[in-house]
């Protein structure tokens, strides 16, 4: 069976990157364009694995992250940052959230397959 995957993030081009080199693993991508999106989907769907950006507008990423991880839905959930925010207080902070993992852009999408 396929694994669920949700990808939140406001850049279609991420979506659209995701989508074409993802195409051959076996998993089915959701894409939510931005975080309340994303939180009303990954109850919805119940991913497997959620890929999540950090700067998107009115919520971010450590927001959305924070509210994953207090809902009962979706604490289980494992939660990967994916994003150009590579500093590393911006690392430490995700990973205290609760993140699983934190993978920067510009990324290869072999990092998400393994």
């Amino acid at each position: 069976m396929p694994q669920k995957v949700l990808v939140i993030d406001d850049s279609p081009d991420i979506h659209v990157l995701l989508r074409a080199r993802l195409k051959d693993e076996p998993i089915v991508l959701h894409c939510a364009p931005s975080g309340a999106a994303g939180l009303a989907m990954a109850v919805d769907i119940k991913p497997d694995v959620i890929l999540l950006d950090v700067h998107m507008p009115e919520m971010n990423g450590y927001e959305v992250c924070r509210q994953l991880k207090s809902s009962a839905a979706t604490i289980n959930v494992p939660i990967i940052f994916l994003t150009g925010a590579d500093s590393t207080s911006e690392k430490i902070k995700g990973l205290e959230l609760g993140a699983t993992d934190y993978v920067t852009k510009p990324f290869d999408p072999a990092e998400l397959t393994v």
